[in-house]
């Protein structure tokens, strides 16, 4: 049996995965990773959260290249393309109220549109060697 239970009522997933600049793959950091996670943490913190909600830096969520990437659980919500200016929203309705952010939500068109740029990375990085 699975034990469900977590220290947190929400953890924040935020990808601040690195590549070199240029990199097909693109890189979560090099478009905000780490300042989208100070600003979940800025806003748990004003909310007085600490403890009862945690913004995590994130290693690859192995979809940088419809970054940055932004996961809320225990919704399991995927946002994709997350800018700073889209944080408090995405704190505001999926963090306090359990909502999904639909223009940020990572859908089917995301992961098919990740898939071909995946393809197009590999083949560049293939053609690179």
């Amino acid at each position: 049996m699975i034990n469900n239970s977590s220290k947190y009522k929400k953890h924040i997933l935020v990808c601040v995965k690195e590549r070199p600049k240029g990199n097909p793959r693109g890189s979560c950091l090099e478009f905000g990773g780490m300042d989208i996670r100070t600003k979940f943490v800025q806003l748990i913190n004003k909310h007085n959260l600490k403890g009862i909600v945690r913004a995590s830096k994130s290693g690859c969520l192995d979809i940088c290249e419809v970054g940055p990437n932004v996961v809320v659980y225990p919704q399991n919500i995927w946002y994709s393309g997350v800018t700073v200016e889209d944080v408090e929203e995405i704190f505001l309705f999926s963090v306090l109220k359990d909502e999904v952010v639909e223009r940020l939500v990572a859908t089917n068109v995301t992961w098919e549109k990740w898939s071909s740029l995946r393809a197009d990375s590999t083949k560049k990085l293939k053609d690179s060697i």
